[in-house]
């Protein structure tokens, strides 16, 4: 299937309380692939609930893809494009940290959230980026986020956002059109979760486990004393034993 319908449609607003929220309240308006953007997004929300925080120096956006195929590959197909657009732009390792986080030099640099919605009964994928470009090291000191950075802090490049933007629009719909069968061994490549001892967080139950593989519908494989079971990203948290990597 092509997705060149990415973007084709791109709303961009001062300032809105979620990206991905605008989407859902406007389902019935908007056609597909349309991008809605902001240069401040102020209520912001991660996998599980948790806050992005809010601040000018992250490019938040989100995307609608209706009636996808195989919906559930959005969630695992967004970050390997996120992770192409800023090696181009920034000439860095990047890598996804299981399942929703991109990461380097072990630092988050972006979150993603896709959501489904049926809407005239059909499956509705609503994808949310947000990517750490602008701020200082003291927005991260001040805010105690000690596992985060941006891109200026990491490589003191400071790229437009809507530079960034183009190039996130160019790759998500070439990875999308290829399709995860075809880039699930690039997926591995970037992992930073295959191969290390995980806790994984489930209501309040806690499993130590090694994270060993990646199956075809993007669920991580892990193995617990000779017993090998999958874990859905809807549900958990996988963290390092040892911190946010290891």
């Amino acid at each position: 299937m092509n997705f060149d319908f990415i973007g084709k449609n791109i709303i961009r607003f001062p300032q809105i309380d979620s990206t991905n929220k605008y989407i859902k309240k406007n389902l019935d308006k908007l056609e597909n692939g349309t991008l809605v953007t902001a240069e401040l997004q102020y209520a912001g929300r991660g996998r599980l609930g948790s806050d992005w925080q809010a601040d000018y120096g992250m490019l938040p956006f989100s995307f609608l893809i209706r009636d996808m195929e195989n919906p559930t590959q959005a969630a695992i197909l967004t970050p390997i494009a996120v992770c192409r657009a800023l090696e181009q732009l920034y000439d860095i390792n990047i890598y996804i940290k299981w399942s929703n986080d991109i990461i380097a030099y072990d630092k988050k640099v972006c979150g993603i959230l896709c959501e489904s919605i049926i809407f005239d009964g059909k499956i509705n994928i609503i994808c949310g980026v947000g990517i750490n470009l602008h701020q200082n090291q003291a927005f991260f000191d001040n805010n105690t986020l000690p596992h985060a950075a941006s891109m200026l802090t990491l490589t003191g490049k400071s790229i437009s956002k809507d530079i960034v933007l183009d190039k996130m629009i160019l790759n998500l719909k070439e990875v999308f059109s290829t399709g995860f069968k075809s880039l699930k061994e690039e997926y591995k490549l970037r992992s930073a979760t295959l191969g290390k001892v995980v806790k994984i967080q489930k209501s309040n139950k806690e499993i130590i486990a090694k994270a060993i593989d990646i199956d075809n519908d993007g669920l991580l494989i892990c193995k617990k004393d000779g017993t090998v079971f999958s874990v859905n990203s809807g549900e958990v948290h996988v963290r390092g034993i040892y911190g946010y990597i290891d």
